[in-house]
């Protein structure tokens, strides 16, 4: 089989899916947040400036979980690549 540079491309490189976490109520960063892929288990926590990035194999659509203590979790069906995703975490 012979695979062109796209159909390459399509499959060897991994999903790149980067964002940051912010509290509904005051529009600030939520730092320590746990993020990561439902069925894959690939995971991030956010710095302390909010933001994540996960690296994952699977193809999408991927549902991303978003879970903080003091916040509801969060789950959100992720379509395409983006420049980052604003995740917004409403507290219990």
């Amino acid at each position: 089989m012979i695979l062109s540079y796209p159909e390459i491309n399509k499959v060897m490189l991994p999903l790149i899916i980067q964002g940051v976490v912010i509290n509904k109520k005051d529009n600030k960063q939520v730092r320590f947040t746990h993020v990561y892929i439902e069925k894959s288990g690939e995971e991030s926590l956010t710095t302390t400036e909010g933001e994540f990035k996960l690296l994952s194999w699977q193809q999408f659509p991927v549902t991303l979980i978003v879970k903080h203590i003091h916040f509801d979790i969060v789950r959100l069906v992720i379509t395409s690549a983006s420049q980052g995703i604003l995740i917004f975490l409403k507290e219990k």
